[in-house]
C-alpha cells in the first residue's frame, strides 16, 4: 500500500490536502457466471478541505474517486465509485 499527501495552507485555519493512494489487494470477482479470487489494484485520488471550527474543534470535506472498484450500472459492471466525506472532530 502507498499513500502520498499534499498539504498546503491556504489560509489561517484553512488546510487544502491532496491525497493519492495505491493497494494491491485480494478481490472476489464474480466473472463468467462464478466468483474467482485475484489480486488487483486499488487506486484513488481525494481532495479535501479542513478548518477550524465551533468549540475548538475541526470540520473536513473531502471528495475521493477509487478507480478500482466495481459497481453495477443498469447490469453492467463499471470501474471506479465516489464518495463525499464530511467529518467533524473535537478532542475532549
Amino acid at each position: 500500500m502507498l499513500n502520498v499527501e499534499y498539504r498546503y495552507e491556504l489560509l489561517f485555519f484553512l488546510y487544502l490536502h491532496l491525497r493519492g493512494s495505491m493497494a494491491w489487494v485480494d478481490l472476489f470477482r464474480f466473472q463468467g457466471g462464478g466468483l474467482i479470487d485475484r489480486t488487483d489494484g486499488l487506486h484513488s485520488v481525494s481532495a479535501a478541505v479542513t478548518s477550524g471550527f465551533l468549540w475548538n474543534s475541526q470540520l473536513e470535506l473531502g471528495y475521493s474517486h477509487n478507480f478500482g472498484l466495481f459497481r453495477i450500472d443498469e447490469g453492467v459492471s463499471r470501474r471506479g465509485r465516489d464518495a463525499l466525506l464530511i467529518s467533524w472532530s473535537k478532542e475532549f
